[in-house]
């Protein structure tokens, strides 16, 4: 959102903008639940929507957090975007792999963690 009103308001400071979100992951609509979207949906997204509907999917839960470390053999003080990055990556893989394309994010992610 802070892009988007930079953008709108001054234009100018578009590059400012951009610079200073870099270090964050990338902001995808409110209005989008990725819970409900399916694994065809989710293929058609770039990279940088797959991190940021990652980033949702994941949320706050510290608990879902661990889970998501040890499934995917990180140390223990993993950053958090590393692991929404995992998160995004094992998505991808299963949406490719494991039929049918019509299953929704929400249950693999029940499935993988």
């Amino acid at each position: 959102m802070t892009r988007s009103l930079c953008v709108l308001v001054l234009p100018a400071l578009l590059v400012a903008c951009q610079l200073a979100d870099a270090t964050q992951l990338p902001a995808v609509s409110p209005a989008a639940d990725p819970g409900r979207m399916t694994c065809a949906a989710w293929l058609e997204t770039t990279g940088d929507e797959r991190l940021a509907l990652a980033d949702q999917l994941v949320g706050s839960s510290g608990e879902l957090l661990e889970s998501i470390r040890v499934q995917q053999h990180q140390p223990e003080g993993t950053p958090r975007d590393t692991l929404v990055r995992d998160v995004a990556g094992s998505l991808t893989k299963n949406c490719e792999v494991w039929p049918p394309r019509s299953r929704q994010l929400d249950d693999l992610m029940d499935a993988l963690y």
